[in-house]
């Protein structure tokens, strides 16, 4: 049986946004001030590698981080604040909302939860 490449795009998070809130949490632990290494985002999470870049490619998409002012530095964003700070469900909605798949398909859906084959169809098809 011959395979075939998913048609399915990957530009989306890698993980869920609850995932990211419990690592943001233990990044925010280790940060001095809202500011942190690469190396301490991995041992903060215990990742490393590719793992780790998807990681944080995955809280960037969320807005939860983002690039500091000097190489191999990250930044706890005002919204990752606001979410440790106040675990409030608007801020997380926001931080949800934020990846542009996941803002098109709350739109397309009207907020309903889509099944599995729906949703498989529309992210082959967009």
């Amino acid at each position: 049986m011959v395979k075939t490449k998913s048609k399915v795009k990957e530009d989306f998070p890698k993980i869920t946004i609850d995932v990211a809130i419990s690592y943001l949490k233990k990044i925010a632990e280790k940060a001095e001030g809202d500011i942190i290494t690469y190396d301490d985002i991995g041992s903060s999470i215990k990742k490393a590698g590719g793992n780790l870049a998807r990681i944080i490619g995955s809280l960037r998409e969320f807005h939860l981080i983002d690039k500091a002012e000097r190489h191999k530095e990250w930044k706890i964003t005002d919204l990752g604040q606001r979410i440790i700070s106040k675990d409030s469900e608007s801020d997380k909605l926001v931080a949800f909302l934020n990846p542009q798949i996941h803002r098109k398909i709350w739109e397309t859906y009207k907020r309903t939860k889509p099944s599995s084959d729906v949703l498989t169809n529309y992210l082959k098809n967009e």
